[in-house]
């Protein structure tokens, strides 16, 4: 009795097992990206895009969609809060 396969039943195991390793890492980087690009603006590009005072207002009046933390987060900080408080800059 042979307590292992053949060489390459074992190959073949390995290269599927790799094979769905790299897909999983190539979906989760896939969903990461589209989740990125659906998330609010973030404040500091908010006020990178700002041309006037007026803009920088409306910037500041935004919830924080990538608050610093998960208090920030919570309890609804604005960008203009975050920028007070030196977390963003503008």
């Amino acid at each position: 009795m042979e307590l292992r396969g053949p060489w390459s039943n074992r190959l073949s195991r390995m290269l599927s097992l790799g094979m769905a390793l790299t897909m999983g890492v190539v979906i989760a980087l896939l969903y990461l990206r589209i989740a990125e690009r659906r998330s609010p603006p973030s404040c500091a590009r908010g006020y990178v895009e700002a041309q006037s005072a007026a803009d920088t207002a409306i910037v500041d009046e935004q919830p924080a969609g990538a608050a610093s933390s998960r208090l920030d987060a919570a309890g609804g900080a604005t960008c203009g809060e975050l920028r007070l408080r030196g977390e963003v800059r503008d």
